[in-house]
């Protein structure tokens, strides 16, 4: 529906209560990009990450995870223009 800014602001409210949520942060990513806001972005991801990295995951799955979070988002650096960022992902 076009309605972006009401869905940033549920999702970002989710994404604040369980930062580990892949799923929530995907969506919540994917606004950010049709928002153009490489910042917000930036910032979900980190506070994901490291939430992710606080967990009592195995090394290897935890890897594993964090490497199905990057992959997207280096397409969505690229979309918002931030390559140094989308390389960051990559490297």
């Amino acid at each position: 529906l076009e309605r972006l800014e009401p869905a940033e602001k549920i999702l970002a409210a989710l994404h604040a209560e369980n930062k580990a949520d892949a799923g929530i942060f995907s969506e919540l990513a994917r606004i950010y990009v049709r928002l153009g806001a490489p910042e917000k972005l930036r910032r979900a991801f980190a506070e994901t990450a490291a939430e992710l990295e606080k967990s009592d995951a195995d090394r290897r799955e935890l890897a594993a995870q964090l490497a199905a979070l990057r992959e997207p988002m280096i397409d969505a650096f690229t979309r918002l223009k931030d390559h140094r960022s989308a390389i960051e992902q990559h490297i």
